[in-house]
């Protein structure tokens, strides 16, 4: 299991800004909950921004790589991530606030029957956490 799982985009060949906000977020969060936090990518010919990834303090780096995932499809997207989340059975999943995420992390949340919290700036602890 781990305590978080960052999915992280790519823009032009690298992790876009976001994605690296996202990470942070999710240490903290992984930090804050005594857990490990461990990032996932998606794509084609992704090698060198996963390697990039193993230098920012992660427990692990999931990487799926497919010739189907090189251009995004909402479908591929719930498709693999879905096998990963249930694989890893993370507490938390993060995501980066892009168009992409809003296209297919509803449908992915919906798989699992569980709700999805988008457009999140802070996290505090409080009674539900």
């Amino acid at each position: 299991m781990t305590g978080v799982l960052v999915a992280v985009d790519q823009w032009l060949a690298g992790l876009s800004r976001i994605s690296l906000e996202t990470l942070a977020a999710g240490q903290q969060l992984a930090k804050a909950r005594g857990v490990e936090c461990s990032a996932v990518v998606l794509g084609e010919g992704i090698t060198t921004l996963a390697n990039g990834l193993s230098g920012k303090n992660l427990a692990k780096v999931f990487v799926v790589e497919h010739p189907l995932l090189k251009n995004y499809t909402a479908d591929g997207y719930v498709h693999v991530l879905e096998q990963v989340v249930r694989q890893t059975a993370p507490a938390y999943v993060l995501f980066p606030h892009t168009y992409q995420v809003r296209d297919f992390a509803p449908a992915l949340a919906a798989r699992f029957e569980q709700v999805l919290v988008s457009d999140v700036i802070a996290i505090q602890d409080g009674p539900f956490l």
